[in-house]
């Protein structure tokens, strides 16, 4: 928590899940500063012991989201649009933002979460950004949130697929995530910065991400394990049972690939997503990795469902990339994510509540390590 002391820590909410929206279209916002003191002037306590519904967005809501914003963050939020409620409700219209609310018969928002859509797949979206009123922070309340914005709106917009990012500096948005029956696929390590130290769960150092998803629906797809993840991939489908054609892998049809390269200056990343694996592709990830001397992590997410992957990784893995794990319907296919890790990381400071993710840590963890062994690619 960036705030301190005095008014800050009385109006300081809980910040569940650190995860920053970016709504692909972001409206032009009213000034901040303008925002901001207004937000200042106006702040005050919630009345306690409010019932409450949890409810999608409605346009009166905006002030209230962009209240628990300011109580969260203070002035900090690198976003400008959550503390002004016209941008809000611009974009609230969808088809990349919906709030959900807990709403009390005064019209005081208690909390809110928030589907968004991150990944590229139009079929997918993103739950989290969670904000509670310090007063009101229940498990109940989070609880009914939950269920509204990652199974009852998500079959409402038609989606096959939501995931969230959980922390792993503590517990909380884990078991939510055990509750609702999503399944861990993929760890983000040192993603995020660490935290202020106010705020610390007891860990120190950058905060690494598990990536959790719930399949609402599972649409067949032909795919191309790739070496050395190919017995993995199929072993990670049958745990869970979805319906994938697995062919065998070829070296790139293409002559060129096509990625997008996205740059997170707040925390030192940099995500390049392919495309199409063309056979320049180890030429292409040299310059990325090359061309931001101030990352200090790189994610690269693979298509499954095109041919050349073996080939890829193996470029992949002589740069100094290892298995992130899988993201299913990412692009309304399935994708590999790897990662490069530029500084020193603890792995016991990555806490997972399953097992099943402790397992999937541990082969992350011996991928890398066989990096530098002498049977390895790298």
């Amino acid at each position: 928590m960036i705030l301190q002391g005095g008014a800050a820590a009385d109006r300081a909410a809980t910040m569940i899940n650190q995860r920053v929206i970016v709504p692909m279209k972001t409206p032009t916002s009213r000034p901040r500063e303008r925002c901001l003191a207004e937000l200042a002037s106006g702040y005050r306590p919630l009345a306690p012991g409010q019932t409450h519904e949890v409810d999608q967005f409605r346009p009166e809501d905006a002030p209230g989201i962009a209240r628990l914003y300011f109580g969260a963050y203070g002035e900090h939020f690198p976003i400008d649009y959550v503390y002004d409620p016209e941008a809000i409700i611009a974009l609230n219209a969808g088809p990349d933002l919906y709030h959900v609310v807990a709403r009390a018969p005064s019209g005081d928002v208690l909390g809110t979460t928030a589907l968004f859509r991150t990944a590229p797949g139009q079929t997918i979206m993103e739950s989290g950004s969670v904000i509670v009123d310090p007063t009101y922070s229940g498990r109940k309340l989070l609880l009914q949130m939950h269920q509204l914005v990652n199974i009852e709106l998500p079959r409402r917009l038609g989606l096959n697929a939501v995931f969230g990012q959980m922390v792993c500096d503590n517990l909380v948005t884990q078991k939510l995530m055990v509750h609702l029956g999503a399944f861990p696929q993929a760890i983000e390590i040192a993603a995020l910065p660490d935290r202020p130290a106010e705020r610390r769960f007891g860990v120190t150092g950058r905060i690494s991400l598990l990536d959790g998803f719930l399949l609402l629906k599972d649409p067949p797809q032909d795919l191309y394990p790739p070496a050395p993840y190919a017995e993995w991939i199929k072993s990670r489908y049958a745990e869970h049972q979805l319906t994938r054609h697995f062919l065998p892998d070829q070296q790139p049809t293409a002559p060129a690939t096509r990625s997008e390269v996205e740059d997170n200056h707040n925390a030192a990343l940099t995500k390049m997503t392919v495309l199409e694996i063309g056979q320049d592709f180890a030429t292409c990830l040299t310059h990325v990795t090359t061309t931001h001397p101030d990352t200090l992590i790189w994610q690269l997410l693979l298509p499954l469902d095109r041919p050349g992957g073996g080939f890829a990784v193996a470029a992949a893995r002589a740069q100094g990339f290892f298995l992130g794990g899988l993201l299913p319907l990412w692009s309304d296919h399935d994708m590999l994510l790897l990662q490069k890790i530029g500084i020193p990381f603890d792995p016991e400071q990555i806490h997972l509540l399953t097992e099943e993710s402790k397992t999937l840590l541990g082969f992350i963890l011996d991928d890398q390590r066989s990096l530098s062994s002498p049977d390895g690619a790298g």
